[in-house]
């Protein structure tokens, strides 16, 4: 089999598997930050296409953080308009200015980070409060971490890019069936303790 195909079989599976997670997910707290995963790919091909431009290092950097937005509680939010307003800007114009992949990734990796953090806060205070494991937090931290090592090894080149690839699409084509089948609130993936 080419390796092109391979490649374009497993992006479009990667794009198709991620649209049904955020209908799976409506309403619950994850909603948003799903549907920004699904719509982040389609947008950036759709830029492509009828636009004939490659914005990819505007897009990503800035669905990265709206998906961290996704995560804030909404009050906070609102009491904090003027910091989340800066924030959009920064990673607007750091990708406007520095328009290098690198300077791209970079800000995805931080932007990463910050999500990685949110989502296991979530997932100890369920634990210290609670005394329950949330498997559907601890299934989106590792696939948050698949997409966070994707990036790293653009960044640092650890693994070889092609194989590397092949193999965190393979897990997120898992973790994108897992969350269209498990919501958030299913007690059936919660371990109390």
């Amino acid at each position: 089999m080419d390796s092109f195909f391979l490649y374009k079989l497993l992006w479009w599976t990667v794009i198709i598997i991620w649209i049904v997670p955020p209908v799976r997910q409506y309403k619950t707290h994850y909603f948003l930050f799903f549907l920004l995963i699904a719509v982040s790919d389609p947008i950036n091909l759709a830029t492509r296409i009828f636009f004939k431009v490659d914005l990819a290092g505007f897009i990503y950097p800035f669905m990265t953080g709206l998906m961290v937005l996704s995560l804030i509680d909404k009050l906070v939010i609102k009491r904090n308009k003027l910091t989340v307003v800066l924030y959009l800007l920064i990673i607007i114009s750091i990708s406007y200015f520095f328009r290098k992949p690198i300077i791209y990734a970079s800000i995805i990796v931080f932007n990463e980070l910050i999500i990685i953090f949110i989502v296991l806060k979530d997932f100890i205070v369920n634990f210290v409060n609670d005394k329950i494991v949330s498997l559907f937090l601890l299934m989106l931290i590792f696939y948050l971490s698949t997409a966070l090592l994707k990036m790293f090894n653009f960044l640092i080149g650890f693994a070889d890019a092609t194989a590397f690839f092949y193999i965190t699409s393979f897990f997120q084509i898992l973790f994108g069936l897992f969350f269209t089948v498990f919501r958030e609130d299913n007690p059936k993936i919660v371990i109390q303790f």
